[in-house]
């Protein structure tokens, strides 16, 4: 499977789930998050970009995130997950063609309606982490997700636990 076979099916998914099937209430918090694939040279190969958050943050210290935030009043989805992913890891807004969008998640801790951008980087370069946010730039290989080994239950809160 080549990386371009990779993202035709994702396209293809990501056309059966409208960005618009499930929008954040007009009153909500909004944000958005870039999700971002590296093509690799490996056969079908990809990385996504994630970061791993400060520890002194008050909204989800230390945990693994893609770059992302709140939503500026009259902004889009689009240009907050790319405005985002430039300040917390220099990303070039022009390096990425947006190949769609997820439907918008309730986060509860941080009471945010969450939307995922996704995006290929077509044009990687350095990237450099926003020290007072971003602790560590990480590109993770997308078929390693996949194995089995890497997932455990994961503690929430004293309420329940998740696979991470």
């Amino acid at each position: 499977m080549s990386f371009q076979d990779l993202l035709d099916e994702l396209q293809r998914g990501l056309a059966t789930l409208p960005a618009d099937s499930i929008d954040a209430p007009v009153t909500a918090r909004r944000g958005a998050v870039l999700l971002l694939l590296e093509p690799t040279d490996d056969e079908g190969g990809a990385r996504i970009l994630y970061t791993r958050r400060q520890a002194h943050l008050s909204s989800h210290p230390g945990q693994i995130s893609f770059p992302g935030g709140r939503v500026d009043p009259g902004e889009s989805v689009v240009a907050a997950a790319l405005r985002e992913a430039d300040e917390e890891v220099g990303l070039e807004p022009s390096s990425v063609e947006v190949v769609g969008r997820l439907p918008a998640f309730y986060i509860p801790p941080s009471r945010f309606w969450m939307s995922a951008v996704v995006g290929v980087w077509r044009d990687p370069h350095p990237l450099r982490a926003a020290e007072d946010e971003v602790a560590e730039i990480l590109h993770v290989d997308i078929f390693s997700l996949r194995e089995e080994e890497r997932w455990r239950a994961v503690p929430l809160s004293a309420a329940g636990s998740t696979w991470a």
